[in-house]
């Protein structure tokens, strides 16, 4: 089994409690979904969450963190692979770059995460899990520019 590992981007509003640095824990933040070899060498579905403050918008604009450090969260473990697709309203493309889209979002996402057999047994694989989210601010493709490059 070739292990697929996309990762997808992105910034939302996150609130909760950051006890070792209360400066950090409401706010837009850049998150990073993507599979991670943990300490125990399992692979597990990762989000890694940067503070992106107001007024950082060196962060915000080249999408690099500047001194804010990425936190960890682990989602699931044991993941064979993890993949997105987007949608524009006529097709899926695996890829999805804004800035090629006059930076509209897809009008959908399509996640699938592969989780390894508990038995690593043959005759008994591993489940498959797929959901699409839709996306209240996307754009159709007839409504925004057409992908950027030819």
């Amino acid at each position: 089994l070739s292990q697929l590992s996309d990762t997808v981007e992105f910034y939302a509003i996150k609130s909760g409690i950051d006890s070792s640095d209360p400066t950090q824990a409401d706010g837009l933040k850049r998150i990073d979904l993507q599979l991670a070899t943990l300490d125990d060498g399992t692979q597990a579905l990762v989000e890694n969450v940067t503070a992106a403050l107001p007024g950082d918008q060196q962060l915000v604009s080249a999408q690099q963190p500047t001194q804010a450090s990425p936190t960890l969260e682990v989602l699931c473990r044991n993941v064979a692979s993890f993949t997105a697709q987007y949608y524009d309203g006529q097709q899926w493309y695996d890829t999805w770059d804004a800035t090629a889209y006059s930076n509209n979002l897809p009008l959908a996402v399509q996640v699938t995460v592969q989780l390894k057999s508990p038995t690593n047994s043959v005759d008994h694989p591993g489940m498959t899990l797929t959901r699409i989210f839709d996306l209240p601010a996307g754009v159709p493709a007839n409504s925004a520019s057409s992908k950027g490059g030819a």
